[in-house]
């Protein structure tokens, strides 16, 4: 019997790539999102608004499903800062609906849920999933807003015995993200010959969204249960390296406007993979260069 898979936030860049990739694999996948899915039609969708807790626990209840992901989220930094409402609705009383209605599956075998590298404000060290996260330093409300879901997912499970997996995301990219991420942009502007900003001198480590997916399904391993995993990319750049290499690739060049950073930028920190590798055989695959060329030339 195949197992069955909810997936809530399917229409987004990542959830909709990973509910494919289950379907690929054999499993029974429902998609639910408040949008109707583009990217990828596959499989079996319900229009659901997360933060609405019986139309949430209704699906839950009637689908009893082995496995949940939930990628709903409002991830725009800027986004999460002029609607703040929506924002924490979205991303901690949709999370909070979920684990709700978990306590109701009892044949439920993991939840999964995606935070964010962005919870680590020390520069200085290495940062691996046992790193506290700096409570006392000022955080943007997307990172806030994830770490109180991963608490709030570690106190259901302490209370309830619902099973976990809590990704730390490194920034995705790739065909078919969100036309107004950094790698999107910066790639629009070198190839109409725009000038780009930059703002501060912050660091990345983008992370192939194909790597994303090959992570998110590996983690079905129980090897992977109630654990925190980072995902992060291979290669650390600051938005100028970024920049300089698209002008590489594409053998064009555009001017730069350096600009002073925003407020609550995430300045970028040194994320470890080696939990990720000991625990479910994984590392990201596509280089950096490697999946600007694919964003560039298919």
């Amino acid at each position: 019997m195949m197992s069955k898979v909810l997936v809530f936030g399917s229409s987004g860049f990542i959830g909709s790539s990973t509910a494919c990739e289950l379907l690929s694999k054999g499993y029974d996948v429902l998609g639910c999102d408040i949008e109707e899915p583009t990217r990828c039609t596959d499989f079996n969708h319900k229009t659901i608004d997360v933060t609405n807790y019986t139309s949430v626990q209704s699906i839950v209840n009637k689908f009893q499903p082995d496995y949940i992901y939930n990628f709903s989220a409002i991830i725009r930094t800027e986004e999460c800062r002029l609607n703040s409402l929506r924002a924490n609705d979205v991303n901690i009383k949709g999370m909070y609906n979920i684990l709700e209605s978990c306590k109701f599956v009892p044949r439920l075998q993991r939840l999964f849920f995606p935070s964010t590298v962005h919870v680590y404000t020390d520069t200085t060290t290495t940062c691996v999933e046992k790193t506290t996260p700096h409570m006392n330093d000022p955080l943007h409300l997307y990172p806030a807003s994830k770490l109180i879901c991963e608490q709030l997912v570690r106190s259901y499970n302490l209370l309830y015995g619902i099973p976990y997996t809590i990704f730390r995301y490194g920034i995705a990219y790739g065909i078919g993200g969100h036309h107004d991420a950094v790698t999107s942009v910066f790639i629009s502007k070198v190839l109409n010959g725009d000038s780009v900003e930059i703002h501060g001198n912050n660091r990345r480590s983008f992370m192939y969204v194909t790597d994303h997916v090959a992570a998110n399904i590996a983690c079905i391993n129980e090897s992977a249960k109630n654990t925190t995993i980072n995902l992060e990319g291979p290669t650390n750049v600051t938005m100028r390296e970024l920049l300089e290499l698209i002008m590489s690739i594409t053998e064009k060049k555009v001017d730069v406007i350096q600009k002073e950073g925003r407020v609550c930028d995430y300045i970028g920190c040194s994320v470890s993979n080696e939990h990720a590798r000991n625990t479910i055989g994984w590392r990201p695959r596509v280089s950096l260069a490697d999946g600007i060329k694919k964003m560039l030339y298919g």
